[in-house]
């Protein structure tokens, strides 16, 4: 999909499981996470350039820490959650020039750390988790 125009592309795939731990017993308020991710991408922001992972056979990887919390939403099992994470990213990348079908212009390596997470989630929670439990 070509989202906005010729020139304009976002297309990606990708996941990013966690592994969560909560300061209550009840799965809400503060919680801090470990996070990882894999990923391909094909994305031109309207510049010179459109962005793609080299190799589709292995993806884009990402591995980081996070922050977040929950609320629940009055006496229900609905809740609002939002956090933020940081992480680190190898990138190994080709770059096109942003034309229909253009052609390779280079490729290059790059790292990034900085915020790699960030959400605000409606939630809702199948099993209900007494206070006393765990």
């Amino acid at each position: 999909i070509n989202w906005f125009s010729k020139t304009r592309k976002f297309r990606v795939l990708a996941t990013q499981p966690e592994v969560r731990y909560w300061l209550k017993n009840d799965l809400s308020g503060l919680f801090f996470n470990v996070h990882g991710g894999v990923g391909i991408y094909n994305v031109a922001w309207g510049g010179n350039y459109r962005y793609q992972n080299r190799d589709q056979k292995a993806p884009a990887w990402d591995a980081g820490v996070g922050i977040g919390y929950k609320k629940r939403l009055g006496n229900s099992r609905w809740g609002l959650e939002a956090g933020l994470g940081a992480g680190y990213v190898p990138l190994d990348y080709d770059y096109y020039y942003n034309i229909e079908n253009g052609r390779l212009a280079g490729s290059d390596k790059r790292n990034y750390f900085g915020v790699d997470q960030a959400f605000i989630s409606l939630t809702y929670q199948l099993i209900r988790f007494n206070k006393s439990s765990r």
